[in-house]
């Protein structure tokens, strides 16, 4: 990650070509995964030495209706991005849920940087639209007047 903007991706020393799609595939949504819940994680933590206490990750009890229905809507948003080339297929369900696809043979006709590129596009797409989504939800529950502090 760097500076909390952008992610960059790389592999070590030829294993682009070890895998096979599925298997590379499988492998992208557990990494995705897992750097955005170290992403949250650390928002949690900064804030926490913000604002002097510790800010914990609030139970669903202790939400507001409003809340709930929030984040309900929000574990409900799917988006789908797409690499310009149709190589590299990424899926968003939830804050959570990652799913990527890749076209048979890709190994065989994309370098690696090619790929990685192809791979960062879909990512990059499919976040656009996912934050969308949850825009569209943040608006239903809270109204337009809110969703403008998001723009």
């Amino acid at each position: 990650m760097i500076g909390g903007k952008s992610l960059e991706f790389g592999f070590t020393s030829h294993s682009y070509v070890r895998y096979s799609p599925n298997d590379l595939g499988a492998q992208l949504g557990v990494l995705i995964g897992l750097v955005f819940d170290a992403r949250a994680e650390t928002r949690r933590i900064v804030l926490s030495k913000v604002v002097g206490e510790e800010v914990p990750v609030r139970k669903e009890h202790e939400l507001s209706e409003r809340e709930r229905r929030f984040r309900r809507l929000r574990g409900e948003a799917t988006a789908v991005g797409v690499s310009p080339d149709r190589a590299v297929r990424v899926k968003q369900s939830g804050p959570n849920g990652w799913q990527v696809s890749i076209n048979p043979g890709i190994a065989d006709s994309l370098s690696e940087a090619e790929f990685l590129t192809a791979f960062s596009r879909a990512l990059s797409d499919v976040m656009g639209r996912y934050r969308d989504e949850v825009a569209r939800a943040r608006a239903t529950v809270y109204g337009d007047d809110d969703l403008k502090r998001y723009r």
